[in-house]
């Protein structure tokens, strides 16, 4: 059996990470409204085993990055563990990623925050912000991944193939 993951993300989560937080952070307009200068983000990626048959392929959550902002000793709230909290409610469908935390599908232990995105396969977290804010940044994360992925696929030998592929 073999792994695969999206190539066109590979070395990128660091910079979209940075982007999103330069954004936010070094803002005044919107650091001022935060009421802590510190969070922990996590960003999933579908990773793809294949066997002998292509067709009981399986995908399943594969973290592509994890970054914290601020020394987990300062934290008065374990971010780490929400975010990947919410990672998993959102990977599993069980989360919107927005303010309408669907408190049926909750399991023990699980987070009652909301803050993240689901966008085009990948997941991207916040906590530390207010809900609101962690939202932005997953948002920005999750954006800023996808435009450098195709940016990737647009510079890369993998785009004079699909001509060929598709014929």
């Amino acid at each position: 059996m073999s792994a695969k993951r999206p190539k066109f993300l590979t070395g990128i989560a660091a910079v979209a990470v940075n982007a999103a937080l330069k954004a936010v952070l070094e803002n005044p307009a919107i650091s001022n409204l935060l009421r802590r200068q510190h969070c922990h983000i996590v960003i999933l990626v579908p990773e793809v085993t294949e066997g002998d048959d292509w067709m009981k392929s399986t995908t399943s959550a594969h973290c592509l990055y994890e970054h914290s902002v601020g020394a987990e000793s300062d934290w008065q709230h374990p971010f780490k563990d929400i975010a990947r909290s919410k990672a998993n409610q959102l990977w599993q469908g069980r989360s919107t990623g927005n303010f309408q935390t669907q408190f049926h599908l909750l399991c023990q232990g699980e987070t009652l925050y909301w803050g993240g995105v689901a966008r085009e396969g990948i997941v991207v977290t916040c906590s530390g912000f207010q809900e609101y804010f962690d939202r932005l940044i997953a948002g920005i994360v999750a954006d800023t991944l996808i435009a450098l992925a195709l940016n990737n696929w647009d510079t890369s030998d993998d785009k004079k193939d699909v001509a060929t592929f598709l014929t």
